[in-house]
């Protein structure tokens, strides 16, 4: 089969990054020519596209995971940092801060403290989203 084949037919399953659909060809020993014109064509009908797929990934992620882990994600799938960085600054820091507020509340009985502060930075929180949440956690009802 023809990489342009076998490239519309991975696409036809799910979204790939332009280095993953590269690295799909490969594994199909396709020469290198033809993986160039392939994702040169696919990118000119827009069915490769790293810029969608960064941001439906952060669409899918951005509720359980903050901005540091969004982007070494995206990096790691072959999407470029520029690229990963303008889809994560498409939120807004109210929503990040929500979405760790919830994700907190849920986690919060196996958190205690600094704990909690660390479990957020691990999932890629900013220290001052961080340290909010755990003021907000902590707070006295009203």
């Amino acid at each position: 089969m023809s990489a342009y084949g076998d490239a519309v037919r991975a696409l036809a399953r799910k979204a790939y990054t332009i280095a993953q659909l590269r690295a799909i060809l490969v594994r199909k020993q396709h020469a290198e020519e033809d993986i160039c014109a392939c994702i040169e064509r696919l990118q000119a009908i827009g069915y490769v596209n790293d810029e969608r797929v960064a941001q439906a990934f952060v669409a899918q992620k951005k509720s359980n995971r903050g901005a540091r882990w969004l982007i070494q994600a995206m990096r790691h799938k072959g999407i470029e940092e520029h690229i990963a960085q303008e889809a994560v600054d498409a939120l807004s820091k109210e929503e990040v801060r929500a979405h760790a507020l919830t994700w907190a509340k849920r986690k919060m009985h196996a958190y205690a403290g600094h704990k909690l502060y660390a479990a957020l930075i691990r999932r890629g929180y900013d220290a001052s989203v961080a340290r909010w949440v755990c003021d907000e956690c902590t707070k006295p009802a009203p």
